[in-house]
């Protein structure tokens, strides 16, 4: 579905947001971490349900901000979240939390999109980048690479986990 699709669900009552963000992480659990193991998303927002019940509540009490109220968006894992650690795709930042969002983060929440997650920076054939969680696996051919240090973000968006990355 579109962002177009998904705002005009959400005017016709189809579904709330944290429906909405409920199927995003179920999809997670099942296709990122369970089954194939795409390994595209290492950063599950551990808020990402009570933030949805905010943005549905905005909703109902002043409507949407702009098109993007409650689009799951995930982050390439270079791009700072205050309330998520940012590891630039290194083990040895595996906890480090940025004192505050990067401008686009900032941007994005602004604009009422939902965080869900940061995506695996990953691996490509020449082993230039160390992943947190190991390769990214291409959803639609696990023999082929889906490439470097976006692919997290590139799997996210192929195999339906956020609506967006970045």
């Amino acid at each position: 579905a579109t962002v177009a699709d998904i705002q005009a669900a959400f005017d016709a009552g189809a579904f709330s947001c944290q429906e909405l963000v409920q199927l995003y992480l179920d999809r997670i659990e099942t296709y990122d971490n369970d089954g194939p193991r795409l390994n595209s998303i290492i950063t599950v927002n551990p808020r990402a349900l009570d933030t949805a019940q905010m943005l549905d509540e905005e909703r109902a009490s002043t409507g949407p901000r702009s098109d993007l109220h409650c689009i799951p968006v995930v982050l390439k894992d270079n791009v700072d979240t205050e309330d998520m650690p940012t590891t630039n795709g290194s083990v040895l930042l595996k906890d480090a939390i940025p004192p505050d969002d990067a401008y686009i983060t900032r941007s994005l929440r602004e604009a009422g999109a939902l965080i869900l997650g940061k995506a695996s920076m990953g691996e490509f054939a020449g082993g230039n980048y160390t992943s947190v969680d190991g390769q990214t696996i291409n959803p639609y051919n696990v023999l082929r690479a889906p490439g470097g240090s976006s692919s997290g973000s590139a799997v996210a968006v192929a195999a339906n986990l956020a609506v967006v990355a970045v």
